[in-house]
C-alpha cells in the first residue's frame, strides 16, 4: 500500500511539474497553481515537498484530503512559502470546520501570505455559482 501511495504521488507530481514547465515554455508572466478538492491537497503537498520558485501564488478551492492522506493538509499549510488563498463554501459544515482549522494553523504559524475567502452557494443556479467562484479566484490572483 505504501509503494502504491508513493507511485501515485510521483505520477501526480510529474503532472504538476509538466504543467509548470508548459507555462514557463509559453512565457507565462506569473504562475498560479490552483487545486480543487483533492487537487488542492496534492498541489499543497507538491509545493511543500518540491517548492518551485516559478509558482508565485497557490489557490485552494473547496480543499479536502484523500482518504488516509499522509501528511495531512493541516501539516502542509505552514510549509507553504508563497501567497496562498483558501476558497471555501460557508454553507458546508464539514468544509467550513476544516477551513477554520486551516486558518487557525496559518495564524499559529504566522503565515502572513495565507488568506481565506468564503463563497456563498447559490442553490439551483450552478452557472451563477461557478461564475461567482471564477470572479473571486480571478480577483484574488490578479491582486498585487
Amino acid at each position: 500500500a505504501e509503494e502504491r501511495a508513493k507511485a501515485q504521488a510521483e505520477r501526480i507530481f510529474a503532472r504538476i511539474e509538466s504543467a509548470i514547465s508548459f507555462a514557463q515554455q509559453n512565457k507565462a508572466r506569473s504562475i498560479v497553481l490552483l487545486g480543487h478538492g483533492n487537487g488542492a491537497y496534492w498541489a499543497a503537498r507538491f509545493l511543500s515537498e518540491r517548492p518551485s520558485p516559478l509558482v508565485q501564488k497557490f489557490v485552494m478551492v473547496t480543499a479536502h484530503e484523500p482518504l488516509d492522506a499522509k501528511p495531512p493538509l493541516l501539516e502542509l499549510i505552514p510549509t507553504l512559502k508563497m501567497k496562498t488563498s483558501d476558497f471555501v463554501y460557508k454553507e458546508q459544515v464539514q468544509a467550513r470546520e476544516a477551513a477554520t482549522a486551516r486558518l487557525q494553523v496559518s495564524k499559529r504559524t504566522k503565515s502572513a501570505g495565507f488568506t481565506q475567502v468564503g463563497l456563498t452557494a447559490i442553490p439551483g443556479n450552478e452557472e451563477a455559482e461557478q461564475e461567482q467562484m471564477f470572479r473571486r479566484v480571478r480577483g484574488w490572483t490578479e491582486a498585487k
